[in-house]
């Protein structure tokens, strides 16, 4: 891995989900979401299949971080700049509220520009390597540390509630315990973490 980088954590203002668009963003999640592949489970599940939404499951509670989990997911997957999905995103949503739009895109820019740090972060209190684990898992536990170490005003037991949530909708239970469990290693260890020499 290149060396990660490190800077200052910037305020940034937590994007609240409008009630009124609740609905057509749960309807983008599911529409952005990925094929099953591979054959099954290993171990406890975390290396399954990519996101997909469990059929029958009630609406998602966190439509905008969804939306932003599955594009993360899918760029990963195809091997895509997210940056073509944000604009296709943008052209497709035009009724969407700009305030979600914006968090949408700040959670999937922000993952994708510090991927290495994030990972640097996660990597010692993952008893699985990262790459083994699921691309929903992987990226769930990007998302929450993104928000846990840029956005000061997003609660870290709010990112560490969302992700689990998260987990638990396209995932399951056991998938769910293991990203609480990783989370709440680092978040006890967050002021001890070193970094390489620049």
């Amino acid at each position: 891995d290149a060396q990660c980088q490190s800077g200052e954590k910037p305020g940034q203002e937590r994007s609240v989900v409008n009630a009124e668009f609740s609905a057509w963003l749960w309807v983008l999640a599911v529409s952005l979401s990925l094929p099953p592949h591979g054959n099954g489970s290993i171990g406890n599940g975390l290396m399954s299949t990519a996101v997909k939404s469990p059929k029958g499951a009630s609406p998602i509670a966190d439509p905008a971080r969804a939306a932003a989990l599955q594009l993360l997911c899918r760029a990963e997957e195809e091997n895509k700049p997210p940056d073509e999905m944000i604009e296709a995103l943008d052209e497709s949503a035009s009724d969407l509220d700009r305030r979600d739009l914006r968090f949408i895109r700040q959670l999937v820019a922000g993952v994708t520009k510090w991927r290495l740090h994030l990972d640097w972060i996660l990597r010692p209190h993952s008893k699985r390597p990262l790459q083994e684990l699921t691309p929903t898992v992987r990226q769930v536990l990007r998302l929450a540390l993104f928000q846990i170490r840029w956005l000061d005003r997003v609660p870290d037991r709010a990112a560490v509630h969302s992700a689990v949530e998260l987990t638990k909708h396209f995932e399951h239970r056991g998938a769910a315990s293991y990203v609480n469990a990783v989370l709440r290693n680092l978040m006890r260890a967050v002021d001890e973490i070193s970094y390489p020499d620049p």
